[in-house]
């Protein structure tokens, strides 16, 4: 098997811990073999939203030059070296690169049990009541229940 050359990326990430609903975009620099694997090694880093399919936003191709240049920017963003919410309050420019994120609200938040899907709630219902939905209509129960 044929050893690629190691390239350099420049991977653009959502990172959090900025509200819910919110991220910052932070380009990090990324030694790998392809641009697949830059994203994917990106897509781990910390403070990165691991968990949205969209955390990548976008990955190119850089010359070793930008590859250092854009490290030192990193290692002087106090973004990436705040521990808490305090820290981040200390630093008035972090605020300003916060961006709305468009993805729209999710399908189904564990922590409000109101935001749960129709189809979900009729499941739910038909499992807790499931002898009595045979003599009952589900909107019956819905009424009861809320």
């Amino acid at each position: 098997m044929k050893n690629k050359k190691i390239r350099f990326y420049k991977v653009i990430c959502k990172c959090g811990h900025v509200g819910r609903k919110h991220y910052i975009p932070i380009p990090f620099a990324v030694r790998a073999r392809n641009g697949k694997e830059a994203a994917l090694m990106a897509r781990y880093f910390p403070r990165v939203k691991h968990d949205r399919k969209d955390a990548v936003l976008s990955c190119k191709e850089i010359s070793e030059e930008e590859y250092q240049e854009l490290n030192e920017e990193n290692e002087g963003n106090p973004y990436l070296y705040c521990k808490n919410i305090q820290e981040q309050r200390e630093h008035p420019e972090i605020e300003n690169q916060v961006k709305k994120d468009e993805q729209g609200p999710m399908v189904y938040n564990k922590y409000n049990k109101s935001s749960l899907l129709p189809k979900y709630r009729e499941w739910k219902y038909r499992e807790r009541f499931a002898p009595v939905l045979d003599d009952y209509d589900i909107s019956e129960i819905e009424e009861v229940m809320a």
